[in-house]
This record gives C-alpha cells, structure tokens and sequence, in this order.
C-alpha cells in the first residue's frame, strides 16, 4: 500500500488533471490511499474531488484559509494516511501511469527505510516554456505519451537534470542530496520520521525550505536520499506565482537559526541548489569513487 497526499489550493482544473493520471495508475486502486488537502479554496475544488471518490480510495481534508499554509496541509495528510510508504505530489504534476508502482518497487528494494526523488519533466520556475509545452500537450494523447516524446527528446526536461547528470543521477552519495528534496514529488518510508512532526510550520505562512528542511533532517538521521528517474511526471504548463523572493530570504534564515549548521550557512551563502553540491566536494566534505566518472555522456535511466 501507498499514501499519496496532494494539497492543493484554488487549482481545481489542475487538481483535476492530476486525479485523472492517478485512476490511469497500472495499480489497482485498492493499492493506493489517495488524500487531497485543500487549504481554503473557493473555486469547487470540493466538487472536482467528490467526482472521483468513487474511482480512488479518495479522503478530502479542508482548512481555512489563512495565507500559504502548505505545510499544515501536508502534515495533515500524512496524520490522516496510514500506509508504510508516503507519496508527496503537487496538484498539477501528472503522473505517467507506472508512476506509483515505480516508487513501491524502487522501496521494496531496500530492508531499510529510505526517501526517492521522482523525475518532474516541464517544470520551469521562469515560466519561459508555456508555450512549447502548450503545443506538445495538445498534440499528444495521454500524460504516457507527452512523457515518452520528452524523454525520446530530451526537451523540457527535470530542472535539476545538470546536477543529477553530473554525479551520474547517484544521488544518494553526494554530501548533500536533501537540497534536492523538493516536496512536489518525492516519497518516503513513515518510518523515517519516527513519530517527529513532518514539515516544520515555522516556515509558514511563507513560501519555501520547509521541503529542504525535511531533507535535511532525512540525511542528518542517517536516511539515504535516492533519485528515481524511473517514477516519471509532468508538470502541466500553468502560470505560477514569482513573488516569492522576500519569503525565500526570510525563510533561509529559518532555516539556518533552526540548526546552526555550517554548511547550511554554505547553502545559503551558495544562493541556493546549483553547484553546491561540486563546492562542497571540492571543499573536502565528501565524495565517492563512482562520481569521479562525471565527464561521460549521460542519459536519464
């Protein structure tokens, strides 16, 4: 069994969309607890669920709105899901229909608990790629199909791709892998967390790093963070919000005050994801034999 938790505010046509890739699983619903957390919307999201409760194992939480409270959201979710194996996914990432049971399988690997990275194709925080994405999603069929033409043609792929080609996608080795945890597709085991609160609300009513943060406390507790390119989305083309940058100032410092770390002071001195993790290699905070290979031609597994 998994626990798939979507929160989900004002976006009904995306939520929508997202629910829809979830019946096209190649599981069968009876594997899957799917709970959707709306922080206040007003626009039907209510009803958008309502239509597929009874295609899915489906439960719907509502809170007030009060400013961005996805964290909350999220923790209540989780409080309210029960499955060994938890599945965080943004309303508006569609899923290719072997999505869910890539995570199940990539977990049973493992006799310990673990945290897995999914692939997001599409996503682009500039919104620079409306457009293209827009043509390619109206000549396509199915979320399957606009995947494999992607992936085929490595166009608009994971923002993160030149990190994860550079170290071969091993994530799981660098000195810093939760500074790529970011809670828009990611899975773990519950018992990773060990009875402690999930996302950490002092990062609320602000936007930012309280994903990392859960990251950082996975990696800091000994929990191996893995990239599994195998589990496939799709970030449907929408406008987003870019004013976002006092809050992911003020929450840096948050970040930082919570665990007086060096390197997350690094982090932030760094300006954020890209290249940390090379500076911290080249300053001696840990490497691994298998990313000496990082000149050879990669390709998404």
């Amino acid at each position: 069994m998994i626990d798939i938790i979507i929160p989900t505010y004002n976006r009904k046509a995306l939520l929508d969309m997202t629910l829809k890739s979830l019946v096209n699983q190649s599981i069968p619903k009876e594997s899957m607890n799917v709970v959707v957390v709306d922080d206040g919307s007003s626009d039907g999201t209510e009803k958008v669920v309502k239509c597929y409760e009874d295609k899915l194992n489906l439960r719907y939480f509502y809170q007030e709105d009060k400013g961005y409270r996805v964290a909350r959201g999220r923790n209540l979710g989780l409080k309210n899901s029960h499955s060994a194996i938890c599945l965080l996914i943004d309303s508006g990432i569609l899923l290719a229909s072997d999505c869910v049971k890539s995570h199940l399988d990539f977990h049973n690997k493992f006799d310990n608990p673990i945290a897995c990275i999914g692939y997001v194709f599409g996503f682009d925080n500039e919104d620079s790629n409306l457009d293209d994405l827009d043509e390619i999603v109206e000549s396509k069929q199915s979320v399957d199909s606009i995947i494999e033409y992607l992936h085929q043609n490595r166009m608009f792929l994971d923002v993160r791709e030149s990190e994860y080609a550079s170290f071969n996608h091993l994530i799981h080795l660098l000195p810093a892998p939760w500074v790529y945890f970011w809670s828009g597709h990611v899975s773990f085991n519950r018992q990773c967390m060990q009875g402690e609160e999930y996302f950490d609300l002092a990062f609320e009513p602000r936007y930012g790093y309280e994903d990392i943060d859960l990251g950082y406390r996975l990696h800091a507790r000994g929990i191996k963070i893995f990239l599994n390119t195998a589990a496939r989305t799709f970030h449907y083309p929408h406008k987003k919000k870019n004013s976002y940058v006092s809050d992911l100032i003020i929450n840096s410092n948050v970040f930082y005050d919570k665990h007086k770390a060096e390197i997350i002071k690094l982090f932030n001195d760094n300006g954020g994801v890209f290249g940390f993790n090379d500076l911290l290699i080249k300053m001696g905070y840990g490497s691994h034999s298998n990313l000496t290979c990082r000149t050879l031609p990669h390709q998404i597994a």
